[in-house]
């Protein structure tokens, strides 16, 4: 239906080709990998190349409509092929399961035809809620979006930096002058589809989904019930949150990372356990000013929040808008880059907490840059957003 199983064939085999290079993992549990890296760029793993691949397969489902949107695999090893069958045999329990979405009826108000889109997944065997933003169809619609001209001394409602939504961060969190502002052509898709998907999040957070992962499973559960009627299946609490998006779905991906840490620093105080939130971007353009960047990297400070951004090679979105217009990418969201060999990939260390890593994406100047590298690869894998026929 995708041509996804092809796609994955050729592609992961072509990141097997690349050398073995031996790095721990960065998305790996242990966040302490990156305090200890030096300046610079440094060679990722083979296994965070797979898990790339994984979460860009997890992008282009989101592109397609509810009736033909299949679940994306919950573990990197599960998109080979023939070389691990030993370890997709083990992993066949990790099953994976749309349970919201953004055809939803209570979510599909105001969403047009090459509108973005997105779903939230949850996988029982790894208490894991994986919500995943689609940018627009159009990368051309994008870039106008982004490279939209702006005044940067403007602090009030109507210019083109604006404050950031009061129903997901109260202004009394702030105080003058250092107001985080973000770009205003975000504002729109927060409304539509980041704030909806946020408050579906946190239901699922509370009430967690409960799920079978097979037939067997059904007659077990159902064979102890026989033995013990009082005996009910009980959801997990939800340990882990994944939330995934590509361009303009990044961009609010990245605020709604922000939003449910709040909401959830509230929450776990009395009601929840500590929840682990980890955001991956690929091609995030730059979303707000310096006070914003201040905000993620003070979020961002706690363990439980990592954010991930993710730039094949020469992407021109991640470049927009430009840094002389005020507008910067935090210091604290790692920048992973995708070489020009797309087999290899680097993760960035900035010289200084508030700058963006000059050996990276930011060698490249935006007049050398390519709307082509947004689609990726990303661990061979490319993002089609054409790939999927929506019906009506």
């Amino acid at each position: 239906m995708f041509g996804f199983p092809s796609v994955l064939f050729l592609s992961i085999t072509s990141v097997y080709a690349a050398p073995l290079i031996q790095t721990p993992s960065f998305f790996g549990p242990s966040p302490s990998v990156y305090q200890h890296l030096p300046v610079g760029r440094s060679p990722i793993s083979k296994y965070d190349m797979m898990e790339i691949g994984r979460l860009a397969t997890a992008v282009n489902s989101a592109y397609c409509h509810d009736d033909i949107l299949q679940p994306h695999f919950s573990h990197p090893f599960m998109v080979q092929t023939g070389r691990h069958r030993h370890q997709e045999r083990q992993l066949r329990h990790a099953a994976t399961s749309i349970v919201k979405t953004s055809d939803d009826a209570e979510n599909s108000e105001g969403i047009e035809k090459g509108d973005m889109r997105w779903y939230i997944s949850h996988t029982p065997s790894t208490q894991t809620l994986t919500l995943v933003f689609s940018s627009l169809e159009n990368v051309d619609d994008l870039l106008e979006l982004v490279a939209s001209e702006y005044d940067v001394h403007s602090n009030s409602t109507t210019g083109t930096l604006v404050e950031l939504p009061s129903n997901l961060f109260p202004s009394s969190r702030f105080s003058h002058p250092d107001i985080p502002l973000i770009h205003r052509s975000y504002l729109s898709s927060i409304d539509t589809h980041g704030t909806s998907a946020l408050f579906a999040l946190l239901h699922l957070i509370e009430e967690p989904p409960v799920s079978v992962d097979s037939t067997r499973d059904v007659i077990r559960n159902y064979v102890r019930s026989l033995a013990n009627p009082s005996a009910q299946a009980q959801p997990h609490p939800i340990r882990n949150v994944q939330i995934v998006g590509h361009g303009l779905g990044s961009a609010v991906g990245m605020i709604v990372a922000l939003a449910l840490k709040e909401e959830l620093l509230v929450k776990q105080r009395d009601l929840l356990p500590t929840i682990d939130v980890t955001a991956t971007l690929f091609g995030l353009p730059r979303v707000g000013n310096a006070a914003f960047g201040a905000f993620v990297d003070d979020t961002a400070s706690s363990a439980s929040l990592r954010i991930f951004r993710i730039t094949s090679y020469a992407d021109t979105i991640p470049h927009l808008p430009e840094r002389h217009h005020g507008l910067v990418h935090p210091s604290s969201v790692r920048e992973v880059w995708i070489g020009a060999d797309p087999r290899v990939a680097y993760i960035c260390k900035p010289k200084s907490n508030g700058e963006e890593s000059e050996d990276c994406a930011a060698s490249i100047p935006l007049g050398k840059t390519s709307l082509l590298d947004h689609l990726g690869p990303f661990g061979g894998i490319r993002i089609t957003p054409g790939s999927c026929s929506r019906s009506a």
